[in-house]
Formats: C-alpha cells, sequence, structure tokens
C-alpha cells in the first residue's frame, strides 16, 4: 500500500472515533449526521449481531457500537472470537494465545474503570509477547484484536476507502487539524510499522482504540 494511500485510510479513521470527542451532544460519533443516526436507531439495533453490524456502512457500524450495552459489546466480540478460532490461517498456539485474551472479555471491561485499566494493563503485555511469539506484524494485530470485522471484510474496507479517496484533491493530510479526534494509545495501536502513535496534537477521546475498543484515544498515528 502506498504511503498516500494509507494516510488516506488513517485520515477516515481519525474522524470515526466511538466517543464523544468532548462534545457532550456527540455521544456515539464525531460526525453530527452519523450521531443523529445513532440515536434515533439505538434501540431499533441495540441487539445486533456481528454478521448483521457489518452489513452497515462502517461509519454507522462504530455509531452503533458505541451505543451498544457492556453486554452486547461482548457478544459481538464473542462472535469475532467463533471466527477467529475457525479460521485454517491461524495455528494451533495462536489460537491458544488468542483464547487467554479473550477469555477475559467481560462486561466489566467496558463498564468498570478499574476492570478497564486491568485489562489494558493485561492486554498491552499480551500484543507485545504475541508479536514476538508469532511474528505478527501490527495489521495482523489489529485485525484479530482491533476490529469485530473479519478478514475479508477488513481488507474490503481498507480497498473501498483507497477507492473512494484516492481521487481526492483533499488525499494528503498534512498537519493534523485540532479538531480531529484521537486515533490511538500506544504505538501498536497504528497499523503500519513506520508509524508512531504521536501525542498532544488532536483531541483526546475516552475509548476506541487499542485492543477492543478499551484504551483512551491519546495521539495519532503519524
Amino acid at each position: 500500500m502506498k504511503t498516500k494511500q494509507i494516510i488516506i485510510v488513517f485520515t477516515l479513521m481519525a474522524m470515526t472515533s466511538l466517543t464523544s470527542c468532548q462534545q457532550d451532544e456527540l455521544l456515539y460519533s464525531c460526525d453530527p449526521e452519523i450521531n443523529s443516526w445513532v440515536i434515533e436507531h439505538k434501540i431499533e439495533y441495540a441487539n445486533l449481531s456481528r454478521d448483521q453490524l457489518v452489513k452497515f456502512d462502517y461509519l454507522k457500524q462504530r455509531g452503533l457500537f458505541a451505543s451498544f450495552s457492556p453486554e452486547q459489546k461482548v457478544n459481538i466480540y464473542q462472535s469475532k472470537y467463533q471466527y477467529l478460532m475457525d479460521l485454517n490461517t491461524l495455528t494451533k498456539e495462536e489460537k491458544e494465545w488468542l483464547t487467554i485474551l479473550y477469555q477475559r472479555v467481560t462486561p466489566n471491561i467496558y463498564s468498570s474503570q478499574s476492570d478497564k485499566n486491568e485489562f489494558i494493563d493485561f492486554s498491552l503485555i499480551w500484543a507485545y509477547k504475541a508479536m514476538e511469539k508469532f511474528s505478527w506484524e501490527r495489521i495482523d494485530l489489529y485485525r484479530y484484536t482491533h476490529t469485530w470485522m473479519t478478514n475479508d471484510e477488513f481488507d474490503l474496507w481498507i480497498e473501498t476507502v483507497k477507492n473512494q479517496k484516492t481521487s481526492s484533491p483533499d488525499s494528503t493530510r498534512g498537519d493534523v487539524e485540532p479538531e480531529l479526534p484521537c486515533v490511538c494509545y500506544w504505538d501498536i495501536s497504528c497499523l503500519w510499522a513506520w508509524q508512531d502513535c504521536k501525542k498532544g496534537k488532536c483531541v483526546e477521546t475516552e475509548d476506541g482504540c487499542g485492543i477492543l475498543g478499551t484504551n483512551k484515544c491519546t495521539g495519532d498515528c503519524m
């Protein structure tokens, strides 16, 4: 993937934070239209399955997930876990390592700050060990732990973003604008190895980064 295309992907990701972006009226998306749509439909779609969720536009997926109860967020990632266990591209050892992580996924990591902090500390150590043990790249870690999408869905999403934005006159990013939300918490929250999670140039958000979306977003992938 070319550098310009990677930049485009992360520009879009920056606009899709799960949190309020420090504006009380934006509960579920930094996009006011998406936020209003989620408020209107969140009761109707409160019990969507993972397969149903991914049929929506990606921005709506993010907003809907943010509106889910802690229990429903767990259901979504339990479905992702079952998908991972059925992947023939993962070794037995990789599946066992993923099981160690996913068996810690409970509603409390989304509702209790102390449990969330404990999970974040654990998941960071787990992630670095996974990359070392299995020679995973950041994109591998992202596929398995940072999104509810399957590998094919994830690849299709990135390709769609590239196709939609490549010809845009605004495809170069430049400096991060102050109103853009942060998109990462630590460096391995960024997809590509050449990027670091730089702090202080974006608006911090409460959740939506890192493994299973439990981390605060405090930096930008640059």
